[in-house]
Order: C-alpha cells, then structure tokens, then sequence
C-alpha cells in the first residue's frame, strides 16, 4: 500500500489549513550547493561520524559555571568529537547575554556550523521559559496552548523561535506530535490532543511557527508514545504493531509536520511489524521503509537520547550509533560514549559494514539544512 497515495488529500488540507505560506527553513532543502559539496568532499572520516551525532555537556564536572561558560572541557569536545550538534539543558541557561555568548563561542570554535538545540515545547519542558532573565515565552502545555487554536499556537511558536534564534540557537526538539491516548501515557498534557486529526493541525501550526523564524522543528516520538505506559526515561514501552490503527490515528500528526526539518524516534519496542519486534530508532522498515520510501519524507531523522533507560547499555558503545545510521536516521541524540560511536562509524566505513554512502548522504542532509540556516541569519 502506498502511504502517499492514502493520505495526500487528507493531509493536504490539514497542513495548509493551519499553516499558511511556507516555512523559511524545513524538510525539503534544495539540492546540494557547492558549500555543501566541497565541505562534503573535504570532510575527513571522523568529521563526517562526528556530523551524526548531537552530544550535550548535561555532565560536565564542576559547578554550573562549569557548564553555562565556555571552557577548556567544552573546547576538548569540540575539537575531539567534533559534533553536528549540541543540546543544552536549563543548566547551560543563566541569563540571555550569556548564552548569546556560549553559543557564539561554540560556533566560532567548530569548523562546521552546529545545530544548538534545546527541548522548549511549553509547560513542564521548557529550558529556557521557566528563566524570566532569558527573555523567552513561557509557554503553556500543548495541551492548554492547543485549546485557543491553530492561529494562536503557530503565534506563539513564532515568538518562541524569535527569541530562540536571538539568543543563538537553531533547532527545537518540538513539537510533540503523539496522541494523548492511554490514560497514563508517559506524554499527557505534553501532546496537542487526543484527537488525530487536532493533534496534526495543531503540531503543523507550532513547527510553521519556529519555522518561519530560522529555528528547526523536530516533531517527536515516531511513531507515538500515546500507546503506551512506561516512559522510556526509565524503561523500555511495548507496542503490538497494529497496521490499521496506525494507517487511521497514530500516523496521522506525524503525516501533517511533513514539513518539519526533523522527526524524532521514539524508544519503543514494536511487536510484530513485518512479523518481528523491533526497536524503532534501529528498525529500518520504520525509518527507511515507512518515513523515507512510502512516505517521501526527506528531512533530518533523529534518535531520542541513547542514554535514556529504555535503551542504555543495551548495545556496546558506539553499536547504537551504527544501527541508528543503518536503519536509515541521519542524527544519534546524546550517544552514552561520543568518541565511541565516532570510531565505531569510521571503523564500520572501513570494512564495508556500513556503505559510505550512507554515511554521506546522512552528512549531506545535516550540511544542506545547516547551509539553509546560515542564509537565513
């Protein structure tokens, strides 16, 4: 069955109804231009394993000054990890002109541009609105944002992506795109709604929103969280893969952020697709084979954290990073031992485990967006 096919007029009307003119950054980056084909071509093997991956500096030793100021420890990964990307938490956050001045001397140290990333969907996720010297919204859940509409969530994602983009930052790992579904769902009054179709409009208005400012939007959990009850911070959830329910409602928000630049995979055991149990951020009939072939989706796919209980010492270090990237995603979020997954890439390129192609079209994606990114400043 082609899932283009079944749900492009569904999905037609549900994105353009709530979100209007085209997103300034977002899925469909235009072909490789020449910045991006000679840094391609440059890259050394590490530098590209180091693209993948989105690290953070949640535990570096010392006070908070040790992880809220540029410093020797931040400058080692840098140099020796040399990552696509950083997530920071509230600890990284203290007031707006320090953090304009972290992410600025972060990105003058990297050779190539960096995503600067940080979980902001509103209510009890929120790194920076919770700071009033941040100077960012202090946005409500999704669930309370979503019950004053389309137009009135896709606002306050604009002023969010503002105040994001003034600070330094590129990405948002939001908005949440799972169903509000079993009572004691791990997301609650994080998603929209527990309506399909709601949920869609409501999470295509937040990523135009961020969009329209130069902030990436990263719709999470593929393919929905909603389902179950454990939360994978701590365990591994379990879902029977139910094809039809899945077709009709849990697939339904994810189809509508198609123009999202990111879609974040869930840790979620999947029982039964294509007659086996999978683990969703190394399954590549769900990432390849569902967002990429029958979907058409051509933006970043990324992990959910490696170093969440769900998965966490499940593989050896750098074997989550290698399935992740085989299975088709482009980004590995927060990976336990960075320089692992590094050597591990590089080490699997070598012996023809993994294709360099691979490799490189992963890369060329990161580079493509980050390219977009750039010109929009």
């Amino acid at each position: 069955m082609n899932f283009r096919t079944l749900f492009l007029p569904v999905f037609a009307g549900i994105f353009f109804a709530g979100c209007g003119s085209s997103a300034t950054v977002g899925a469909n980056p235009r072909p490789s231009d020449p910045w991006v084909e000679s840094t391609l071509a440059a890259m050394t093997p590490e530098e590209k394993a180091g693209q993948i991956l989105i690290t953070h500096f949640h535990s570096l030793p010392g006070d908070l000054k040790s992880r809220s100021t540029f410093n020797k420890e931040m400058a080692r990964i840098i140099r020796e990890v040399k990552p696509g990307g950083i997530l920071f938490f509230a600890e990284n956050f203290v007031t707006s002109e320090q953090t304009r001045a972290l992410t600025q001397d972060l990105q003058n140290l990297s050779k190539i541009p960096l995503f600067l990333a940080a979980d902001e969907e509103g209510g009890r996720v929120a790194r920076l609105g919770r700071k009033p010297a941040m100077g960012v919204p202090n946005l409500p859940s999704a669930r309370k944002l979503g019950l004053k509409g389309a137009d009135a969530v896709e606002s306050a994602a604009r002023d969010l992506g503002r105040s994001m983009r003034a600070l330094g930052l590129n990405m948002n790992l939001g908005p949440v795109a799972d169903l509000d579904t079993v009572v004691g769902n791990p997301l609650g009054d994080r998603a929209f709604s527990s309506d399909p179709k709601t949920a869609g409009l409501l999470a295509a208005a937040f990523v135009q929103g961020l969009q329209s400012q130069g902030i990436l939007a990263v719709a999470k959990h593929f393919p929905g969280l909603g389902v179950v009850s454990l939360d994978p911070h701590f365990a591994l959830p379990s879902w029977k893969w139910n094809s039809e329910s899945f077709l009709t409602v849990e697939s339904i928000p994810f189809r509508a952020v198609a123009e999202a630049s990111g879609i974040m995979v869930a840790h979620l055991e999947i029982r039964g697709l294509e007659n086996e149990t999978v683990l969703a951020p190394w399954s590549r009939k769900l990432i390849t084979g569902i967002l990429r072939e029958d979907w058409g989706y051509e933006g970043l796919v990324m992990t959910d954290a490696l170093n969440m209980g769900a998965v966490q010492g499940t593989l050896k270090p750098g074997d989550e990073t290698l399935k992740a990237l085989l299975a088709g995603a482009d980004l590995v979020l927060m990976p336990p031992n960075p320089l692992a997954s590094v050597k591990r890439i590089v080490g699997a390129v070598k012996t023809g485990e993994l294709d360099q192609m691979v490799l490189d079209r992963a890369v060329r994606r990161i580079l493509n967006l980050k390219n977009k990114i750039e010109k929009v400043k």
